[in-house]
């Protein structure tokens, strides 16, 4: 061996290990793709979609520490199962009907991809663009990942959706599976189709009970098979048809069934995807079954039309040794015999909550009150509140009307209205003076005064939480022996004076609103007094009337109502609530109306939400049956871009078999108006 081949194989060991190095360093600063993929980028309202965030390593070397957040827009949510799944390690989070998504500490091996899906559905129309943060790793700053999703603009826009009735069910037991489809376009929407291969574990039952209300179309359903068809759909604009057939859990676990996206067509136009419909399966493996028996019948043979009969359910332990607990049932009446309605429930130690809304409501104070309606405005006078001859103020507890330094006041009997009140029965009396009376032809009273005693005895007086029952229009405050009570939201904050106008107010049906007169009452002798304030110097009514109730008494069987309690609406006066003693499906039924409550809603509706609520204690965490029947009506004058729901809480959990866990969902654009019909 020479020098100079000895030196040549030095160079060329030095010149591999430098081109390893080099090529090592050039790995380690190569960070990964990072991209976002929709299985449809046009979705439905109520519709889903399936998520993909990808991440692609093309280096030879591992990306580490992968780290990304993907806050959904307002408008976007994951669906409820988010039916997420991940294969990049790390702390994935993506929470059922949550709106974000991320991951933490992943890895992605050299050469290779991993990903997350997750399910997503639109709860407006959008178009929303899905920003990620950036994508950090071991490997360095990959960027943020974008994609946009939205409504169909060039086709029909269906909601498509589906649910299992019993989930989870045991291993080789029967459930039904239910589509519905929702035309939200204005335009009737042609050829709707769409497939489901369910999941490996889910197949279409040997019988197979197939309900389709669809018009035209064909399903079609194979027993034993997992390949579900829908073809040749027509739903007229603003419509709704459903789908059910009984299906089969062969395989435990969590069986995730969606399907293809739904397509559709307007006249002459081309097909046009409206996303998926998702769900879950959970079926129960025979070891983890608990070993009992089951069993329901009626114990009259016979019984006619509204009439009562008893319905047994037995339950039977059948182990030697296992003691079972948390053991709960639900049961359709309505799907086993229609029109069959559960009543007088039992419960260990009684009802925690039983309210039929019966109307029977207790008299504390009278219909008949003192007023005063010649309180002029800046129009006249420009009157100040009156005081009577001993100074005393008009709402003090001893005001003595008959020496007010205006008046006289009057004696009537409730409802007081000018103009046209639409809470009051027809052909109530017009009372009130003061509208189109000034010489300008603007009202010369604004501001009226109303006052009445009551007696109360020692139990009731120290009752702290009671209800007003109250029709103002269109604002008022209310002074218990003086003292301000309560104020409509209508009213503005602060020190009011004759001349202070209210905010709208709402005519078109009576208002309860919670008060608490903890220290305000005294057995004996009280005094309640009322202003009620106009919102305009021109307005063409009046009205008042107010109940006082103890809310323990109350015919809305101890719920009270409030504005905004849902979507974080914040709009107090365009929504209300009301009893109604018989309007419910079999008597009474409390209500809460949104939108539509005077001429300004027609051009501008808020959005608005309103709902009732009543707490109860348990002794013990434990299944709690809840039974409620409820009704959504929706005006015809909607449009399309508008929606309304039916919603039900418990604990700030929302439960619902419609769209978004609600219990129904309307959209407008229909042209006639929508009702549910009462349902349980």
């Amino acid at each position: 061996m020479n020098a100079h081949s000895s030196f040549l194989r030095r160079f060329l060991s030095f010149f591999i290990l430098l081109f390893a190095l080099l090529s090592l360093a050039g790995a380690q600063t190569q960070p990964p793709s990072f991209s976002l993929s929709i299985s449809s980028e046009t979705v439905g309202i109520g519709s889903c979609a399936e998520l993909t965030i990808e991440i692609q390593n093309s280096s030879g070397i591992a990306a580490n520490n992968l780290d990304f957040t993907l806050n959904l827009p307002s408008g976007v949510a994951l669906t409820d199962p988010a039916i997420a799944v991940s294969d990049c390690g790390g702390t994935f989070s993506a929470p059922d009907g949550g709106n974000t998504i991320s991951l933490a500490g992943g890895t992605v091996a050299p050469n290779a991809t991993c990903s997350v899906r997750v399910g997503v559905t639109l709860t407006a129309a959008g178009p929303f663009d899905l920003v990620t943060s950036d994508l950090t790793s071991s490997a360095g700053n990959s960027g943020n990942a974008t994609i946009q999703v939205g409504a169909p603009v060039n086709g029909p826009s269906l909601g498509f959706s589906k649910f299992f009735t019993a989930s989870p069910i045991q291993l080789g037991g029967q459930t039904t599976l239910i589509y519905t489809i929702q035309n939200q376009s204005q335009v009737d929407a042609l050829g709707i189709s769409f497939t489901d291969d369910l999941s490996p574990g889910i197949v279409v039952a040997n019988q197979a009970n197939i309900v389709n209300s669809c018009s035209t179309a064909t399903l079609t359903a194979i027993a034993g098979s997992q390949q579900i068809t829908f073809d040749g759909g027509t739903l007229a604009a603003g419509q709704s048809c459903t789908l059910s057939l009984d299906v089969v859990g062969v395989t435990a676990g969590s069986n995730f069934s969606m399907s293809s996206d739904i397509t559709s067509r307007f006249l002459n136009s081309e097909p046009i995807s409206s996303g998926r419909a998702c769900a879950i399966l959970e079926v129960i493996p025979p070891k983890d079954l608990a070993n009992i028996s089951f069993s329901k019948n009626f114990l009259e043979d016979s019984v006619g039309p509204g009439g009562t009969a008893t319905l047994e359910f037995s339950i039977t332990n059948n182990s030697q040794s296992e003691t079972f607990s948390q053991i709960n049932f639900t049961d359709d009446l309505d799907a086993m015999l229609p029109g069959a309605v559960a009543v007088n429930l039992p419960f260990d130690g009684g009802y925690f909550v039983n309210a039929s809304f019966g109307g029977n409501t207790p008299i504390i104070l009278s219909n008949t009150w003192d007023y005063l309606d010649e309180l002029q405005n800046e129009n006249g006078r420009n009157d100040d509140y009156p005081v009577d001859g001993s100074g005393n103020v008009w709402n003090d507890a001893i005001f003595d009307t008959s020496t007010s330094t205006i008046g006289p006041w009057k004696t009537g009997n409730a409802p007081f209205k000018a103009g046209e009140i639409d809470a009051f029965p027809p052909g109530s009396p017009a009372i009130l003076d003061g509208i189109d009376a000034a010489p300008n032809g603007e009202n010369l009273v604004t501001t009226y005064l109303f006052r009445q005693d009551f007696n109360l005895d020692a139990t009731q007086a120290d009752i702290p939480n009671w209800l007003i029952e109250h029709v103002f229009d269109d604002g008022g405050i209310v002074y218990v022996n003086g003292k301000e009570v309560y104020r409509s939201p209508q009213m503005p904050a602060g020190q009011v004076t004759t001349t202070t106008l209210s905010g709208l107010g709402n005519e078109s049906s009576q208002v309860i609103s919670p008060v608490n007169l903890a220290g305000f009452l005294v057995a004996g002798l009280n005094t309640i007094a009322v202003e009620v304030h106009q919102t305009t110097l021109d307005s063409s009514d009046v009205g008042f009337s107010l109940n006082l109730i103890p809310a323990s008494d109350s015919p809305t069987g101890g719920f009270s109502y409030a504005d905004d309690t849902f979507e974080g609406t914040n709009d107090a006066g365009a929504a209300n609530g009301a009893l109604d003693p018989v309007g419910g499906f079999t008597g009474g039924a409390i209500s809460a109306t949104m939108g539509g409550k005077n001429f300004f809603t027609g051009f501008f509706n808020p959005p608005s939400s309103g709902g009732w609520s009543r707490t109860f204690t348990v002794n013990e965490a434990g299944v709690i049956p809840v039974s409620l029947r409820y009704r959504l009506i929706f005006d015809a004058t909607y449009e399309d871009d508008e929606s309304g729901q039916a919603l039900f809480e418990l604990n700030g959990v929302r439960y619902g078999n419609g769209p978004n866990n609600s219990l129904a969902q309307f959209f407008g654009g229909a042209g006639v108006d929508q009702d549910s019909g009462w349902q349980t």
